[in-house]
């Protein structure tokens, strides 16, 4: 029985930039899945990853990538949107607008 993953990590740096073009991944992947629960867990991951830009972005003070990470939850809020999970929209837009 193998424990954990057999995936090895990431080797390169968990920078801002590298969450944001995760996040981005997830939620362009969203937009085009099919299946509504597979969407779903993909902006569930887009938001994780996200979480985690703003919190590395804190450290490197780079705005390119806080408006990228503002741009990315309004794109995660519009989806939301336009798929009936209008409270999940609302509270992303508000996470949009702190953001910057």
């Amino acid at each position: 029985m193998v424990l954990g993953s057999a995936v090895p990590l990431a080797r390169g740096p968990l920078t801002p930039q590298y969450f944001l073009e995760l996040a981005n991944f997830h939620l362009e992947n969203a937009f085009s899945a099919n299946n509504p629960d597979i969407a779903l867990e993909l902006c569930r991951h887009a938001e994780d990853s996200l979480s985690k830009a703003q919190k590395a972005v804190k450290d490197a003070h780079n705005q390119i990538v806080v408006e990228g990470i503002a741009n990315a939850y309004i794109g995660l809020g519009k989806f939301l949107e336009s798929r009936g999970h209008a409270d999940g929209a609302k509270a992303i837009f508000k996470k949009a607008k702190k953001q910057g």
